[in-house]
């Protein structure tokens, strides 16, 4: 409990450092004069800041202080981003003017400085709806360097060379980004519909598998890891209250179990070519964290305190969720809602081997080739009679001595 009250703490500090930087700015611009070389808005206390308006053409963003922060009026009042206000105030703080370039109304709509014709036009108001700061940025100058602005309440115009690049669209004063966790802290996602169900997990080997593979199927692999890492990076495109919502058939489940008990739970709809989501999350470990009555480990320390800023973590998110509806990308949603037939594919068979005919002909003699012989070719032939061999003689007789 110690350490997590510390990095509580931790995050107090670091808001107040950067408030302590914006008052810095202001308590510096009160000092700077007025008639050019100095500081555009001048005196400004955030603490009376109550609303903020920002327009550029037909664009149109209201923030509105709520509590300890603001909400965007044209997304329902949605939770606004403080740290793109800040962003905000400090750019507007820092622009600096260089010269007077007129007096005369009649010249605003030649330079820019007209709410219609403007670049940029910024307005804080007080609780009483009273102007208490502004900025008009315009056109820039044809012969020098710099743009024109002027404040709301005035008809001087003045050069600037630092002019800043403003977000005028409701969104940009958002978080976006919903969720985003890495591969190797995810355990199990479960997708469910009203065509089934199906479980991804990774073996040892950190490989993604399928706990149902039909018969006769494969798995595909990367449309596995696809749907595994899909949380890897999740941001809304539009945002509404959810009682704008109704009709809408939220069919489908995208369940993130991570390591650490953490669930992350997305609810699915299509309506209109369009997709949405309604999101939340839990801790599933409820066992409690006790202090031990004994001396704890800087290890067992980190264990309880991880476990603390996790269980906190997914009720933040879910506090912060509750109520809302989320526009996705349509690539995004279709990761979340993948049917398990477009995971798996047939299992190619074998071709069958060409079978060769052999014919079993009888094997001929090889033919002898007789060369005719012409006629005049032919000389005489000799045939002589055939005569007997002569018998040996016969042994003469013995002499008788």
């Amino acid at each position: 409990m110690k350490n997590s009250k510390l990095f509580l703490l931790g995050l107090v500090a670091a808001a107040m450092v950067i408030w302590a930087v914006v008052q810095d700015r202001i308590a510096e611009s009160q000092n700077q004069p007025v008639s050019g070389g100095g500081h555009l808005i001048q005196g400004l206390d955030t603490a009376l800041i109550d609303s903020i308006a920002i327009s550029a053409g037909d664009s149109k963003v209201t923030l509105k202080r709520q509590g300890d922060g603001f909400v965007v009026v044209e997304k329902g009042d949605y939770p606004a981003d403080i740290e793109q206000i800040n962003k905000l105030i400090n750019k507007l703080l820092d622009i600096k003017t260089t010269e007077v370039v007129t007096e005369n109304a009649d010249n605003h709509a030649d330079l820019g400085v007209t709410e219609d014709k403007a670049k940029a036009v910024v307005k804080f108001m007080n609780g009483e709806g009273e102007l208490i700061g502004s900025a008009i940025i315009g056109g820039m100058s044809d012969t020098v360097r710099g743009s024109y602005v002027r404040r709301a309440d005035s008809d001087v115009v003045y050069l600037s060379e630092n002019t800043p690049w403003l977000r005028t669209s409701p969104l940009e004063y958002t978080v976006q980004k919903l969720v985003g966790i890495e591969s190797d802290k995810i355990k199990r996602v479960k997708v469910s519909g009203v065509d089934g169900e199906y479980n991804l997990t990774k073996d040892d080997s950190d490989k993604v598998g399928l706990d149902k593979v039909p018969s006769g199927k494969q798995v595909k692999q990367n449309e596995l890891n696809s749907v595994f890492n899909a949380m890897g990076n999740v941001s809304f495109s539009d945002v509404k209250k959810e009682s704008e919502a109704e009709g809408m058939n939220f069919n489908r489940k995208y369940v993130c179990q991570l390591k650490d008990s953490t669930v992350y739970r997305f609810e699915l709809a299509e309506a209109g070519g369009k997709y949405y989501a309604k999101c939340s999350a839990d801790f599933t470990d409820k066992s409690q964290v006790m202090k031990e009555n004994r001396k704890e480990s800087e290890e067992e320390l980190k264990e309880k305190e991880a476990k603390l800023l996790a269980r906190e973590g997914a009720e933040k998110f879910t506090a912060e969720h509750e109520g809302w509806v989320y526009e996705l990308a349509e690539y995004q949603a279709k990761k979340l809602m993948k049917k398990v037939d477009e995971l798996v594919e047939d299992i190619p068979q074998p071709e069958p081997a060409e079978e060769k005919a052999v014919e079993d002909k009888p094997v001929e003699p090889a033919a002898t080739k007789v060369e005719p012989v012409e006629p005049a070719a032919i000389k005489s032939v000799e045939v002589k009679p055939e005569t007997e061999t002569p018998a040996a003689p016969a042994a003469e007789p013995a002499k008788q001595q």
